[in-house]
């Protein structure tokens, strides 16, 4: 193509542009049809208000033409390169970006709007490379008004971005390190019908984050497309049955969509423009629990055909052939009577169903005919005694024996029917102790079964024959704390710090004075844990370090709760080497060791 043809295809690509732009009461064209400039072809002047008079001029983008003399036109996604040498020149501006095909006299605009941020990232991404595609859309003349506010945007942003063309991306993950606490946005809306949910959702758009001094700094390296998510205390029912008590909501691209638990949707249009509704019905629920309510909410909404959340009642049409709820009321069955004997042997978290295997099914059915039912099984090998059963993502602990007409009963390790026995030699003889006392921290980690509600009650009743009860119950307490702090399952350790909050009040409500300090400590040293300790808290523990200097154990750990590293260090070398080597390997309170 010679250099005449070419400059003849620019030419008509900015007459073009013009005629895009011709009735236009926001945008005038200042263009040249000789691109006698390396990489910018004009600007663009914006009018806020819609009338181009001086006084509601609001400012200018620098623009670029290009044009294409194809056999066919490039429909759906269109790139266009664009030489590196360009994309660097139009950094500390920024570039209105025009590209126009043209198929036998016949033409289509193309454009892309490259911000400072949107640039900067580009260029880091292609560093090396001669040219970087950029993907451009279509201008259709219709959609005239839609250029416009998004031309006013860009200029917006193009101006709070040039002084940060030449700075490094900051992510999101990064908030916390900069000190950002909030950000802001700064958006262009021209049709008042249009609402600033709608606006905010329906397009791609910067975040600023707000610094102070009032700088606003552009976060990530390219707009964010938002979505608007709250969860609302709401009753959901169907029939008469509160099946939830609460929605999470969420809008997205000028949609709202209404999620009820896991397994049902339904989409709206805030507008009214769309006056369908989508719905969305599927079984997504992964725990036992959340499966039984989604069965028989699914199996309710199919009979009722109408749903009420909170004061909107919503007609379903859920049709009666649906796959979701094919074969549901078998299994809804089976899954009530896993869930009652989990129940009954004191599961401290849910059975996550996404974990069971087609192998664990026979487990499965053991469990409910033995544990649930009381049913005894013929089996030619069992293991006899403690049996730790792995099921999903709990291990049960179960005992298995053989009663006297040679079947097998298998039952829960910790049912009051079994009767156990537990004894333990103090210097003065055996005496009665509780079973709970036989676990320590490893059988703990491993027992999901665990009655935890059972504890105290079973100390309770042998304070009267054990007078070292209150002593054993506070080596429990040391262990369960000592399990806390090495589990990663937050469910065991919510119930975990519950149980050891109320092992150490029934002890400091029951012991004898002179141990209430060790008991206070032991429960300043599970505060501190979760959430932390107040002041109030501190001032006490200030207290008991100076009132106990004499104590080496008991200063040090006031002294290891309060962070105070002399002090610690101080009371720790006055201890002797055995307890030293005690706290070391058994105590839980020496995690705080500075």
């Amino acid at each position: 193509m010679s250099e005449y043809d070419s400059r003849a295809i620019e030419k008509l690509a900015v007459i073009e542009v013009e005629r895009y732009f011709q009735y236009s009461k926001v945008v005038s064209t200042y263009l040249k049809d000789g691109d006698k400039e390396p990489f910018f072809d004009g600007h663009l002047y914006l009018y806020a208000s819609g009338k181009r008079e001086n006084e509601h001029y609001t400012g200018r983008v620098a623009a670029q033409v290009k044009g294409e003399n194809l056999g066919e036109f490039k429909d759906g996604v269109y790139s266009y390169p664009i030489e590196m040498t360009a994309l660097k020149a139009y950094l500390h501006e920024g570039i209105a970006y025009f590209v126009v095909q043209e198929v036998k006299k016949k033409k289509k605009l193309y454009y892309k709007l490259l911000t400072p941020v949107e640039l900067r990232s580009l260029i880091r991404d292609k560093e090396g490379q001669k040219s970087v595609s950029v993907r451009l859309k279509q201008a259709y003349d219709r959609d005239l008004k839609k250029v416009e506010v998004d031309l006013l945007q860009f200029e917006r942003d193009c101006k709070k971005q040039v002084s940060y063309a030449d700075a490094p991306i900051f992510d999101f993950k990064e908030w916390e390190n900069l000190g950002i606490h909030q950000f802001s946005i700064d958006l262009t809306v021209r049709d008042k019908k249009i609402s600033f949910l709608q606006a905010v959702t329906t397009k791609p758009i910067y975040l600023y984050a707000d610094m102070p001094g009032g700088a606003k700094i552009p976060l990530g390296d390219g707009p964010a497309n938002i979505a608007l998510m709250r969860e609302v205390k709401q009753p959901v029912l169907v029939g008469e049955r509160e099946f939830y008590d609460k929605i999470k909501s969420t809008i997205e691209n000028g949609m709202l969509t209404i999620k009820v638990g896991h397994c049902f949707s339904i989409t709206l249009d805030p507008s009214g423009k769309k006056k369908k509704a989508s719905m969305n019905i599927k079984r997504d629920a992964k725990m036992l629990k959340d499966v039984i309510t989604e069965a028989e909410f699914l199996l309710a909404l199919k009979e009722k055909k109408e749903i009420h959340i909170g004061t909107l009642t919503l007609p379903i049409p859920f049709p009666d052939d649906n796959d979701v709820t094919k074969g549901i009321e078998v299994y809804l069955a089976a899954w009530h009577k896993l869930n009652d004997v989990l129940d009954k042997m004191h599961c401290n978290k849910d059975l996550d169903m996404s974990m069971v295997k087609k192998k664990d099914e026979k487990t499965i059915d053991i469990i409910i005919d033995t544990v649930g039912e009381g049913n005894e099984l013929s089996l030619k090998n069992a293991t006899i005694g403690i049996n730790n059963i792995h099921l999903g993502n709990l291990n049960l602990w179960l005992l298995v024996y053989k009663s006297e007409n040679g079947k097998y009963a298998v039952k829960d390790f910790f049912d009051h029917s079994i009767g156990y026995k537990a004894v333990y030699k103090y210097p003065e003889g055996t005496l009665n102790e509780s079973i709970y006392s036989w676990f320590d921290r490893e059988k703990l980690l491993e027992c999901d079964n665990f009655p935890y509600s059972d504890v105290i009650p079973s100390y309770e009743a042998l304070k009267n024959e054990n007078p070292h009860i209150y002593e054993r119950g506070n080596f429990f307490l040391l262990e369960l704390i000592a399990a806390y702090d090495r589990t990663t399952d937050e469910v065991k350790k919510a119930v975990m710090y519950k149980a050891a909050l109320e092992i150490n009040e029934w002890l400091n409500n029951n012991d004898a004075p002179e141990n209430k300090t060790v008991h206070l400590l032991n429960r300043y040293q599970i505060i501190k844990r979760s959430p932390g300790l107040n002041e109030e808290q501190k001032a006490e523990l200030k207290k008991i370090q100076m009132e106990n200097a004499g104590d080496a154990q008991i200063a040090y750990g006031a002294s290891l709760l309060l962070g105070d590293k002399p002090a610690t260090d101080y009371h720790w070398k006055r201890i002797d080497k055995k307890t030293q080597k005690a706290y070391k390997e058994r105590m839980p309170i020496y995690k705080f060791h500075l």
